[in-house]
């Protein structure tokens, strides 16, 4: 970009920022202070040098190995997602800019710069320094509020032009090297006040901060901050925000992935210089990026208990639409929970605290007989794992003696007949204190090894072992010097993941002996 739009925002002539463009940088500094990191791991993360330096969500999907199916989501309708984004700052100063622009056009160089006293007016006009005009006419660009095409009149060139402002400009521009800029597509969405048109609009406006933001930074960096990577950077950030959900992300961490990437390919040597080079001229290019996200209302800011920085309902929903475009799928829970079936309510589980969850499913229950309720959960804990099993255990568990009926249908059923035996003895102690259990309904060893089964696989992480919580979920499930009698049972049981279980832990248990029985055990559930 040309200083004579940007008033010393030009790094042709070596000069850096002019102090408004700093100033608006560190304006958008709102997200500093006291950010500590989350221990968000990114070791899960197949970041490859190579491909990482990517500009669309697809190629960067790719480069981090997504999946082509990612966990459900809950999101609000799309009338309230509609105004959250109406009332964003960023795509009202967007609106304001094509106004300025207005129906006509205006003629700009062939490179897309505004002239000094056309950049001045448009800066006077929306009330912003030259710093922030700079990035409010990339983002214009980028996200198709405007466009470059023919002067009303039909006088200058022809055809509409693709591509931002610094890629040569073609259609548009007449023979002595002036264009003519016009409102475009997002301009004429936002402008039709619909719910769809505004979503679809503020979505472009996120793909453009995603994509534009530190070009229009690098534009103005002098050696060696230039030389760093940053295609792609944005769009990384935002799957890793996506994908952290209601955990979110450090700033430190964000920070982190960011300049390492951007300067992966350089030496050591070289690559600390142009990191310090950027720091000095720019500060932390996550506090940039995620101030100008916050101003259009993608990411919350840091939240004061654990620091870190969280995608905002709006911000899921734009990047899970860009995620389903290039074919990754990531299914969509009805937004109130009265209307989701058992199953669904059990993904509600995966990006909710404990006390959340069970404030809604409570909710859930409600909206049902309990019986009725009780029937629905234990069919799924039946049919699927036993991560979804225990979360559909402990909702009925909860839901007391109404549930009494269908415990007592589940004694039939191998997955649930330990948890209904527990829950019925339970209920019955509850009913009458102090009465001796049916024997039938007295849990069997069996029983005791299925539900600790169940319980150990929660613990084996295949793709990231921790050997701690494999011992902090062993010793929760028996006593000290018990665990050879408990992987003998469990090397007897017919649960599907036995022998997956007893693996697991002989290779990642802390203590020898205690692997080395469960290495035992688990060749003997092989042999069996």
């Amino acid at each position: 970009m040309a200083d004579d739009r940007l008033g010393g925002f030009d790094g042709d002539d070596g000069v850096e920022h002019g102090e408004d463009d700093i100033e608006f940088i560190h304006e958008l500094d709102g997200l500093k202070g006291g950010v500590e990191d989350d221990g968000y791991d990114f070791d899960d993360v197949d970041f490859d040098d190579d491909d990482f330096y990517a500009l669309g969500f697809a190629d960067v999907a790719d480069a981090i190995g997504l999946p082509d199916e990612l966990p459900a989501l809950r999101l609000p309708p799309d009338a309230e997602l509609a105004e959250q984004a109406r009332s964003a700052g960023l795509p009202a100063r967007l609106a304001a800019l094509a106004g300025w622009v207005g129906a006509d056009g205006r003629v700009t160089s062939d490179e897309g710069d505004l002239s000094a006293a056309d950049a001045a007016d448009a800066a006077r006009e929306l009330g912003v320094g030259a710093g922030e005009l700079a990035f409010l006419w990339e983002y214009a660009l980028a996200g198709d509020w405007l466009d470059f095409g023919d002067e009303p009149d039909g006088g200058r060139g022809g055809g509409a032009r693709d591509g931002g402002p610094d890629d040569g400009l073609d259609a548009g521009a007449d023979d002595e090297g002036t264009a003519w800029v016009i409102q475009a597509e997002t301009t004429a969405e936002w402008s039709s006040g619909t719910d769809s048109g505004v979503l679809d609009a503020w979505r472009a406006t996120l793909v453009s901060v995603l994509s534009a933001t530190f070009d229009v930074v690098l534009d103005s960096a002098a050696e060696p901050a230039d030389g760093m990577d940053l295609d792609g950077q944005g769009i990384a950030m935002a799957l890793m925000l996506f994908l952290a959900r209601g955990e979110g992300l450090a700033l430190t961490d964000i920070s982190e992935v960011i300049l390492d990437t951007a300067t992966a390919d350089m030496e050591e040597e070289e690559a600390a210089e142009a990191r310090d080079a950027w720091l000095t001229s720019f500060g932390d290019p996550a506090r940039l990026i995620t101030g100008m996200l916050a101003q259009l209302g993608a990411v919350a800011p840091p939240a004061a208990d654990d620091g870190a920085v969280r995608l905002t309902p709006l911000g899921l929903w734009a990047v899970r639409a860009e995620l389903n475009d290039i074919g990754v799928s990531v299914p969509l829970l009805p937004p109130t929970v009265a209307e989701m079936t058992a199953e669904q309510l059990l993904l509600v589980a995966e990006d909710a605290e404990q006390a959340e969850f069970e404030s809604e499913s409570d909710v859930w229950v409600a909206t049902r007989d309990p019986e009725q309720a009780a029937r629905e959960l234990l069919a799924v804990a039946a049919a699927d794992g036993p991560d979804a099993r225990l979360l559909a255990v402990s909702v009925v568990t909860r839901i007391g003696q109404p549930a009494e009926p269908v415990w007592r249908e589940s004694l039939g059923t191998a997955e649930l007949r330990p948890y209904a035996k527990i829950a019925l003895v339970t209920l019955a102690e509850g009913e009458t204190p102090g009465a001796v259990p049916d024997n039938d309904l007295e849990p069997l060893p069996e029983d005791l090894a299925w539900v600790a089964t169940d319980i150990l696989v929660l613990a084996c992480d295949e793709e990231d072992p921790d050997p701690e919580a494999i011992a902090e979920c062993l010793s929760d499930s028996v006593p000290a010097g018990e665990e050879a009698s408990l992987f003998e049972l469990i090397s007897k049981s017919p649960h599907p993941d036995a022998a997956g279980v007893l693996t697991h832990i002989g290779q990642h248990h802390p203590d020898k002996r205690i692997a080395a029985d469960a290495r035992t055990a688990a060749r003997r559930a092989r042999d069996a």
